[in-house]
């Protein structure tokens, strides 16, 4: 039987929790892990649609881009609102599992999906995103120990730069010490001056999992008093949520119609309709902020679901092209990915998509 956790775990590795931004409830919403998870239905929203067809599918698990609880929930009640559709999943023994802005902004994500489907390449990942909060960790241990630091910092969530893990930097050197009457050095004697060839890491380590790091430290040191230091870095955007990336060159006239007929969406235009795009930059849903940017970044134009009229303005005004081709026509296409990702992780299940 395949478990609730089973996919969420899987789900956690592509699209991890921490590159959702910190007001986005992202995770299992409703249910337990270790409940069954054989049929799985994937949609953009918790809709009647998308509700109906778990229903008739008998869906154990909803994979949703966009969350169902956002704020404390006083009553379940039946009918048509967010208390309404909680109350509909958990007398259908349902489990919930909302994925938003980490799907946004993941590789095979939302936005690269976007990407894909109007024709850019040579992607690069551009904007704002969730920041993460790290820590360099510099520890020192003699040499013969480096490997086996290294694999248990790694292991403890150290080391992850991108899509690299086990990244570190070591270098060589010596280590002197005097132990008092009560120490047991490992190496060389008590009330001793000891010098030790000593291997310095460093490592770098998200704050979320920096107890877990140093404690796999102290357990794997051979030293009874491990030196080491732990170093604020400045918070970084490890997983930024859009894209740029070149275009076969055409005005943006056409590029209205090439999404049009991609997306299946009627896109909306702000800036000159003649002028030419060679450079793009992608964002789906609501994403108007993300022009500024696209901009910066060298795009010719920007396009996502939907922004503000004053953040059109502003870019026309500036001699940018921004262009909205709906929320649900610039997301769906990324839950429809999600969805072959979950097939061929898990053969083995039915995976089925409501459409928005």
């Amino acid at each position: 039987m395949l478990r609730v956790a089973d996919v969420t775990d899987f789900l956690e590795s592509i699209a991890p929790r921490r590159w959702a931004f910190d007001w986005d409830p992202v995770g299992l919403q409703i249910g337990r892990p270790d409940a069954p998870a054989d049929r799985i239905l994937v949609a953009l929203d918790v809709n009647q649609t998308s509700l109906a067809l778990a229903e008739e599918r008998d869906s154990q698990l909803l994979v949703i881009h966009h969350p169902l609880i956002w704020k404390p929930i006083a009553h379940l009640r039946e009918g048509n609102d967010v208390e309404g559709k909680v109350a509909r999943i958990v007398r259908g023994g349902r489990s919930f599992f909302g994925i938003h802005t980490n799907w946004d902004a993941a590789p095979g994500g939302i936005s690269e999906t976007l990407a894909a489907r109007l024709g850019i390449t040579d992607l690069e990942p551009i904007g704002s995103g969730a920041t993460v909060e790290q820590v360099k960790v510099v520890v020192f241990a003699p040499s013969e120990s480096r490997n086996a630091l290294i694999d248990a910092m790694s292991a403890a969530g150290a080391g992850r730069i991108g899509n690299y893990e086990r990244c570190a930097f070591w270098s060589e050197g010596t280590g002197t010490f005097v132990g008092n009457a009560n120490a047991n050095p490992t190496v060389g004697h008590a009330e001793q001056i000891e010098s030790v060839a000593e291997t310095r890491i460093e490592m770098v380590v998200d704050l979320a999992r920096l107890a877990a790091v140093v404690k796999a430290l102290r357990e794997v040191h051979p030293y009874e008093e491990p030196a080491y230091d732990l170093v604020t870095l400045r918070p970084t955007v490890p997983q930024p949520l859009s894209r740029i990336g070149n275009i076969s060159p055409m005005t943006a006239r056409e590029l209205v119609a090439l999404a049009d007929e991609q997306l299946g969406a009627k896109t909306w235009l702000y800036g000159d309709p003649d002028r030419r795009i060679e450079r793009l930059a992608v964002s789906g849903g609501a994403a108007g902020s993300e022009w500024v940017a696209a901009k910066a970044a060298g795009a010719d134009a920007f396009l996502t679901g939907e922004f503000r009229h004053d953040e059109g303005v502003a870019g026309q005004d500036q001699g940018f092209v921004m262009m909205a081709s709906g929320h649900r026509e610039t997301e769906h296409p990324g839950m429809e990915a999600l969805a072959l990702r979950l097939r061929e992780r898990f053969p083995e299940a039915e995976v089925v998509v409501a459409l928005p």
